[in-house]
C-alpha cells in the first residue's frame, strides 16, 4: 500500500499530497526552502554571547584585586584573607622588609559595552522590530499623523512577508476546506 492511499489529504491530485504549506521569510534564487530571519540575526547574537562571556569571565577574574607577597615578610603564600583574588611571591630589590601590596583590578574598557550595544541595535534593525511596531511611542513624535506615517512606513518595510503570509495562511486553510 502506498502512504499517498494512506493519507487523509490525498485527493488523487499529487499537488494536494503534501499537508504542509511552505513559508519562506525572505526568497533566495535557486533555493527552495528560502531564508528565515534567523539566519541573519546569528552572527550579531554570537557577537553579544562572545562579550557576554568576556565580561563574565572578567568579572571572576580581572577585577578581582591581586596582592603582591615579598619573601621574608612573614606571610604564607595562600594565607592572606580578604577578597579572593591572584596571591604571587615577589623578591623585592634593594628594599629589606617590604610590605605587602594590593593591586586592584582592572575593568574592561567602555568600547566593550559600547560594541554590544550596537549590536543588540543591529538585531533590532535586522529583525525590523523598532518602536512603532512594539506599539511604543518613539520620543520626539508628538502628532498622531507622525505616529501613523512611522506606522506605515514600518508595516512597508514587511509587506513581502505579510504578502507571503498571507499566501501562505490562504493556501492551508484552502486544504483544510478540501
Amino acid at each position: 500500500m502506498c502512504i499517498r492511499d494512506s493519507s487523509p489529504y490525498y485527493d488523487g491530485m499529487p499537488q494536494s499530497f503534501h499537508p504542509y504549506s511552505v513559508f519562506r521569510w525572505e526568497l533566495v534564487p535557486g533555493r527552495f526552502w528560502g531564508k528565515s530571519l534567523l539566519e541573519d540575526l546569528i552572527e550579531p547574537q554570537r557577537t553579544i554571547n562572545a562579550i557576554d562571556s568576556l565580561v563574565i569571565l572578567n568579572r571572576k577574574t580581572m577585577v578581582s584585586p591581586q596582592k603582591l607577597i615579598p619573601t621574608g615578610c612573614g606571610i604564607p603564600n595562600g594565607d592572606w584573607s580578604g577578597a579572593p583574588g591572584l596571591q604571587m611571591e615577589y623578591r623585592p630589590v634593594g628594599a629589606n622588609g617590604a610590605k605587602p601590596e594590593i593591586i586592584p583590578g582592572v575593568a574592561l574598557p567602555p568600547q566593550v559595552f559600547q560594541e554590544r550595544q550596537s549590536k543588540v541595535e543591529e538585531l533590532y534593525r535586522i529583525a525590523r522590530t523598532n518602536e512603532i511596531l512594539q506599539g511604543i511611542k518613539p520620543s520626539g513624535v508628538s502628532t498622531y499623523s507622525a505616529l501613523q506615517l512611522l506606522q506605515e512606513q514600518s508595516y512597508s518595510v514587511l509587506s513581502p512577508q505579510i504578502h507571503r503570509w498571507e499566501k501562505f495562511i490562504e493556501k492551508g486553510e484552502t486544504k483544510k476546506i478540501k
